[in-house]
């Protein structure tokens, strides 16, 4: 059959890079403080130049804390002076050859040779100072530092072996005689103990980078295979998962770590076993299977095989550490590969440490009462933690932390500690370690739950305080849970610090003590143990108001003290809880709105129309670093207002609404309404309505309520349905009653309203309908409403624009019983403004004339103008014009007339001839005859002053602003013959 080899070239979208050695490849980060006695011990391949470069003193217990060992200035002999902290009395400590460290002066550093601390094989080896690669052998110069775990010395203490004397069989440490060192017989004694601050050196086996693995998926004669789709899943997974091994390692490195990997098919292991097939031996057969197949699995980092089930007691096999996995009948499931690739990394199955004591001050002690157990650690897949992410020893082990992220403290002081997974920089401080004196660490980290791996409850300790853990790091690395709630009834589901707790290790003489966890993450104190049980005696006991209840403003925010003063503690600390949304706290009046304040008396702020549930918390120190915390709720409500009444009535009834809101009102504003229209409204607290005066219908009461300027404000409403008993329908026999035809005079200025009364008709509906050819004639249902063509009530506003003359028809459509209707209609003539002028058109020189005029329109304003030509020859502003003919000379007139009213609201003008004569004298020439003018025809365009014959007569076309008339409509402007001729020409003759 032939092989079937199925690539997975895709890189997770999870992942960035990870790199998998085929065998145990050691190195070594470097650090900057106090060296692990049992991790030099187990160095078996330190790199040279990746050690700390910081200098130290070095003390010898005996001689006292005043005592530094010297270098004397022949810069060769070595001796014990008086601390001054010069140049002289600092030394450094940095790798000579693997899991030795050589020791140099400051005072001889940057010179063209390097200098070491060296021994020679003198039966009274004398150290002093040599060049560190001169004559002789460089395991002269070479140096060991246990930890003295034995010693009563305080802090962590050390011995220094020297690698040259222990080659020549020697069993002898670095001591002194006199003020000068020497090399003595071993011992755990003072005088050959030694106070220093070496560095921190720490075993680690990265695997980081991009890593190809060989999944085998392999079937027995008898026995067929797994499904390949869910060994694959398990394995590889889709790219986008939080199940799979290649997801895990992916979140759990930072990025640092990738799959890519190809799947070989249908390697037939012959017939099932009696017996479990031996591991290493196994996963050679099936290298073997897989390259006779044609696969070179020498370019794969890791081998993968999954296999049916045989009588193994393992659901799981791996090298530890190492690069292959065997699963037996459980290639499905993702938490078996990353438990095994946990062994492949380095680590053994992890171990809990239960039992300790507590102190009397209720401080657990991690002491010699403590015992080791293999109870499960719920956080490890390396004892029962399933498929939770490796701890923070694991990535430091394996390169995905760096010493910057999960650094040794030695000094005493407050650190935070963020989320271990949460995406990581240099600058995250994601766990802390500990060195205690047998060599190994005790470890911090805080995790925050996520989808997927992490997605513990939300009330569990391990997302709420923060794990303790003792690690070591050499050929492997170990991980034993600490449980910091001995004898609790959860066991180990507990075991994590929580905040305001406490814990003694007394290997490294530090307390551990949380302080609280907030947004930031996990805030921890370290301290010397003398030096925390120093501190005054103070229990704790955070004091908050009781939950409360407030309403929202409309406008402006609502200030509320949140008093703690009335706690005990050394420092108050009031947060706003995660959730809070715009809430917050301010220090003072005006101030931002930030998250926590450090003061007993914090002010809680409640923006306008934020509404939700606050939480605030106030945290209060006590001695030790134990705190208390106490939480006020608070509940903002929305401002609300409830109608209280009926929501259906008969007609005639008297109806009563009130209100209630959750605040005091001062101020109402009801409204009735159907549809858009406003019935009825009110400004008083109570609401009275006489459904009498209101039609049968639905409405909606709306109700707008506020308090204080509207710095509260709320509305409702409620439906109310106004019913009618059905009568009989009666018979209603429909009349449409309209005014009589009327007539009017067209505006100058101004609309002319005229109400159009139907309202004697008979009838149950009134439909006033503007009929087609009104022009700009139409209808209004209010004033200076917009002018519609059809109104359904009684009485309608009849619209004429200014200036609009004509003809205009409305019709009235009352309804009565069965649909039956009668419509009338009313003529409304619209005319121009007119005047006429009323006097003699023609007079002897030497009369006086008197002229007036009749409008159709009360004129209360004249403007008369006599002209020749077009020359004004008198003028008036009176009712009545006079004219003396005597002043003026014989001959052709004009005289005009503009009449007006209310303002020029109408207005019209009028014009007649006036001729004056004169007796004729002897010898004047005889007049010659009329000419004869052009006959008037409609339409024609006519200048002022063109003449026409017309009706008999000959007429004269008017000056501006009539001339444009003299073009109109015969039967309105034909000369001596339309109804307004005159307002357009002047009768010659």
């Amino acid at each position: 059959m032939e092989k079937q080899l199925i690539t997975h070239k895709k890189t997770l979208c999870l992942l960035m890079a990870f790199s998998l050695s085929p065998a145990p490849v050691f190195a070594h980060v470097k650090h900057h403080s106090v060296l692990t006695s049992a991790m030099l011990s187990h160095q078996q391949d330190t790199v040279p130049g990746v050690f700390n470069s910081d200098y130290t003193t070095i003390k010898n217990i005996t001689m006292g804390n005043n005592q530094c060992l010297t270098l004397e200035p022949d810069n060769q002999n070595v001796m014990f002076a008086t601390c001054t902290d010069n140049n002289r009395q600092l030394w450094s400590f940095s790798s000579i050859m693997t899991g030795y460290l050589k020791i140099t002066n400051q005072a001889l550093a940057g010179r063209d040779k390097e200098y070491c601390l060296g021994t020679t094989a003198s039966a009274t080896s004398t150290p002093t100072m040599m060049e560190c690669t001169g004559s002789g052998f460089n395991s002269q110069r070479a140096w060991q530092i246990p930890a003295n775990t034995a010693s009563s010395a305080p802090g962590i203490v050390y011995r220094l072996v020297n690698k040259y004397r222990g080659d020549l069989g020697r069993n002898e440490v670095l001591g002194y005689s006199g003020n000068r060192l020497r090399m003595v017989a071993a011992s755990n004694a003072d005088a050959v103990t030694w106070q220093l601050s070496a560095p921190d050196i720490v075993s680690t086996r990265p695997v980081v980078g991009e890593r190809k693995v060989l999944l085998i998926h392999t079937h027995y004669s008898d026995r067929a295979a797994m499904d390949l789709k869910s060994v694959q899943a398990a394995v590889f997974g889709s790219g986008s998962d939080t199940s799979s091994l290649a997801s895990a390692v992916a979140i759990a490195s930072y990025g640092k770590l990738t799959f890519k990997g190809d799947t070989v098919t249908d390697i037939n292991l012959g017939a099932r076993p009696a017996t479990c097939p031996a591991g290493a031996a196994f996963v050679t057969r099936v290298r073997e299977l897989a390259r006779q197949k044609g696969i070179d699995v020498a370019q794969y980092d890791y081998t993968f095989v999954d296999k049916p089930s045989t009588p193994c007691s393992w659901v799981g096999l791996a090298a530890l550490p190492g690069n292959w996995i065997i699963s037996n009948n459980a290639g499905n499931r993702p938490w078996m590969w990353q438990h095994e690739f946990g062994h492949n990394l380095g680590a053994p199955h992890a171990t809990s440490l239960e039992g300790c004591s507590v102190n009397s001050n209720g401080i657990v002690q991690i002491d010699s009462s403590c015992r080791s157990t293999t109870a499960s650690d719920p956080s490890d897949t390396m004892n029962g933690g399933g498929s939770r992410l490796y701890p923070a020893p694991y990535a430091l082990y394996a390169g995905w932390l760096t010493s910057n992220q999960f650094p040794l403290v030695t000094r005493s002081g407050d650190y935070t500690l963020t989320p271990l997974f949460d995406k990581a920089d240099e600058s995250h401080l994601k766990a802390v370690r500990i060195l205690r004196r047998d060599g190994s660490y005790l470890t911090l980290e805080y995790r925050r739950a996520a989808t997927g791996f992490e997605s513990w409850p939300a009330n569990s300790p391990f997302v709420n305080g923060v794990i303790v853990r003792i690690a070591t790091f050499g050929q492997r690395v170990t991980n034993q849970l600490v449980d910091t709630t001995p004898g609790s009834a959860g066991g180990m589901t507990d075991a994590p610090l929580m905040p305001g707790k406490s814990i003694d290790d007394l290997s490294s003489g530090k307390r551990i003590t949380l302080l609280r966890i907030d947004a930031q993450g996990a805030h921890v104190r370290i301290q010397d143990i003398n030096e925390a049980n120093d501190e005054e005696r103070i229990v704790p006991v955070a004091v908050v108001p009781q939950n409360f209840t407030l309403v929202a403003r409309h406008t402006g925010a609502t200030i509320r003290n949140l008093d703690g003063s009335r706690s005990t503690g050394k420092d108050h600390l009031w947060q706003s809880l995660p959730g809070n949304g715009a809430f917050g706290l301010q220090e003072v009046a005006s101030g931002p709105v930030v998250q926590e304040i450090r003061q007993p008396i914090a002010r809680a702020a409640f923006p306008a129309g934020a509404t939700g549930t606050a939480r605030y918390q106030l945290t209060v120190t006590g001695s030790h670093g134990t705190t208390d915390s106490k939480i006020v709720t608070v509940t903002v409500l929305p401002a609300e207002v409830k109608i209280s009444g009926k929501t259906s009535a008969e007609k005639g009834e008297t109806l009563s609404f009130s209100s209630q809101a959750n605040f005091e009102a001062d101020s109402w504003r009801w409204s009735l309404k159907r549809g858009e229209q406003t019935v009825a409204t009110s400004s008083q607290a109570t609401f009275n309505l006489a459904t009498q005066q209101i039609a049968a219908g639905s409405y909606q009461l709306y109700l707008e309520a506020s308090a204080n300027n509207q710095q509260y404000l709320a509305v409702a409403s409620i439906p109310l349905v106004v019913t009618e008993q059905e009568k009989p329908e009666e018979q209603i026999v429909p009349v449409a009653v309209v005014p009589q035809n009327f007539t009017i005079v067209a505006r100058h200025t101004g609309a002319t309203i005229r109400n159009l009364d139907g309202s004697r008709s008979t009838g149950k509906d009134h439909l006033w309908q503007s009929l087609p050819g009104n022009g700009a004639f139409g209808l209004q249902e209010v004033a200076s409403g917009p002018v519609v063509q059809e109104i359904r009530q009684p009485i309608a506003r009849a619209a004429f624009p200014a200036g609009a003359t004509g003809t205009a028809r409305y019709q009235l459509t009352v309804t009565g019983s069965h649909g039956t209707t009668d419509s009338k209609i009313v003529t409304v003539t619209v005319l121009p403004a007119e005047v006429k002028i009323s006097g003699k058109t023609s007079a002897e020189k030497g009369e006086t004339l008197s002229f007036s005029s009749q409008a159709n329109f009360e004129a209360d304003s004249w403007r008369w103008s006599l002209k020749r030509g077009e020359q004004t020859v008198a003028t008036s502003s009176q009712a009545t014009f006079n004219l003396a003919t005597q002043q003026i000379a014989a001959g052709s007139y004009q005289l005009y007339l503009e009449a007006s009213a209310n303002n020029q609201q109408y207005l019209a003008v009028a014009s007649i001839p006036l001729t004056v004569t004169e007796q004729e004298k002897p010898d004047t020439p005889a007049v010659p005859d009329t000419p004869a003018y052009p006959a008037y025809v409609e339409g024609t365009v006519y200048k002022a002053g063109d003449r026409v014959s017309a009706a008999g007569g000959v007429y004269s076309c008017k000056a501006h602003p009539f001339t444009a008339w003299c073009a109109g409509a015969a039967w309105a402007y034909a000369p001596g013959t339309g109804q307004h001729w005159n307002q357009a020409w002047d009768k010659v003759n």
